[in-house]
């Protein structure tokens, strides 16, 4: 769930329509507009969306890109079914992506009279009345390139700001980054659940509420998970004899480690360091390790 200051958002929508023309909202990644300037949105695009069948290949299309942007994990700029020219700027915290900024309804002034013509030629089928469908391209906005290029950069500072001071929040990413951080930094302990409370100075059912609602397990199965994916880190990339390993996850019995390893991979530590019938599918609970500072994994 994103929490987030719509108060203070729209007063930054607003200003960044008022300096430039041009609509503005914040999307979930599924797509989902939750803030959005609709005062911004352009006449051609209020009328075609009237059609279900249209507004749901714009919501396709948006969706389509919005999978190009998370994969390429930085802002894209993208031709929309119709032909208008749209902005898609992720926003990021602890370096994965929790919603998208997108802005345009716009044309490329350099290849504006081309694209009205694909634009008219991709609507004149829709049933809308020429005239009507005509007067509202013709009040598509143009923007030049480098006008563009500006707007992505101004656009991309001023939702790292909204993140920074918290007008865009998302509580699960908060609390799976804490509680990474604090179990990679006592990996090589006996982590108990009052220890974590402690830490991060909330109770025992605070705590269970809260994993309860960003983990789909238990506590100490996810520090249990967390150090066997690390383990299979050691195992994979340290040259240590296999028996010197278990004390660098907590585990003083390598019996008792090595039956706990099968238990939640289906292969012994030995076989999964000799490659053998290693498949990405076996991480435990998709908890793959990384790097603490990075510490999330969708």
């Amino acid at each position: 769930m994103i929490v987030y200051d719509k108060k203070h958002l729209d007063e930054i929508m607003d200003a960044f329509h008022t300096l430039s023309g041009i609509h503005v909202g914040l999307h979930y990644t599924n797509g989902m507009a939750f803030l959005s300037n609709l005062s911004g949105m352009s006449l051609f695009c209020s009328l075609i969306r009237t059609n279900p069948e249209i507004d749901k290949k714009c919501m396709d299309c948006d969706l389509q890109h919005m999978e190009e942007c998370k994969k390429l994990n930085i802002p894209v700029v993208y031709n929309c079914h119709m032909g208008l020219t749209e902005v898609i700027v992720p926003l990021k915290e602890n370096n994965v992506i929790i919603c998208y900024c997108m802005f345009g309804q716009i044309l490329i002034e350099e290849f504006k009279e081309h694209s009205r013509l694909l634009i008219y030629n991709n609507a004149k089928e829709t049933g809308f009345d020429e005239t009507i469908l005509q007067n509202a391209i013709d009040k598509i906005q143009c923007v030049d390139s480098a006008k563009l290029k500006a707007l992505v950069k101004i656009l991309e500072i001023i939702m790292s700001q909204a993140l920074l001071t918290k007008l865009i929040n998302y509580p699960k990413i908060n609390f799976l980054t804490n509680l990474n951080l604090f179990i990679d930094s006592h990996i090589s302990e006996n982590i108990l659940i009052k220890d974590i409370c402690e830490n991060f100075h909330m109770s025992r059912s605070f705590l269970y509420t809260y994993s309860k609602k960003y983990i789909d397990c238990s506590v100490n199965e996810y520090i249990l998970n967390r150090k066997i994916n690390y383990m299979k880190n050691l195992l994979e990339n340290s040259k240590l004899k296999i028996k010197e390993l278990p004390p660098k996850i907590g585990f003083s019995d390598y019996n008792y480690f090595a039956r706990v390893f099968r238990k939640k991979t289906g292969i012994s530590p030995r076989a999964f360091r000799q490659g053998k019938d290693i498949n990405p599918a076996r991480d435990v609970k998709n908890n793959q390790y990384v790097s603490p500072v990075q510490g999330i994994y969708e």
